[in-house]
């Protein structure tokens, strides 16, 4: 007699087996939303990035078509700036900045500096802002 009864006891799951196992599901899909979450906010930083050093060699290549007259910081600010600049709304929360300086030495060149401040994930700074640099030289009848 006494065996059937331990039999009947012990057959399915009791409230207390229920409620743990429900408890291990809810923390596994609380880690894996979070894990989600971070990924998202990885693939978005990754995207913003791309996309500022995309608009960063665009503005590179932009400079490079003014005159060598015009290569000045000054007057490339306006591309930077400019009112028919698509660049800010292109990046978004990001900052851009140019430089030009000419260095010294023959032949005559100027350095180009472009540096695309991204910001990272939830909004602070990327460790590495996107910096693009090359130098330009007058071609033909540029020539000072």
């Amino acid at each position: 007699m006494k065996n059937s009864t331990t039999r009947n006891r012990r057959r399915g799951f009791g409230m207390v087996e229920a409620a743990i196992s429900a408890l291990i599901l809810c923390v596994m899909l609380v880690l894996t939303l979070s894990m989600v979450g971070r990924m998202v906010d990885e693939r978005r930083a990754t995207d913003d990035r791309r996309r500022a050093a995309i608009e960063a060699r665009n503005l590179l290549e932009r400079v490079q078509a003014l005159p060598w007259s015009d290569r000045t910081t000054e007057r490339a600010s306006a591309l930077l700036l400019g009112a028919d600049s698509p660049i800010p709304a292109r990046l978004g929360r990001s900052k851009a900045s140019l430089e030009i300086r000419d260095e010294p030495g023959p032949p005559a060149g100027r350095r180009v500096s472009v540096v695309v401040e991204v910001p990272g994930i939830g909004g602070r700074p990327a460790a590495v802002p996107v910096r693009l640099t090359t130098w330009t030289h007058p071609i033909g009848s540029e020539r000072p």
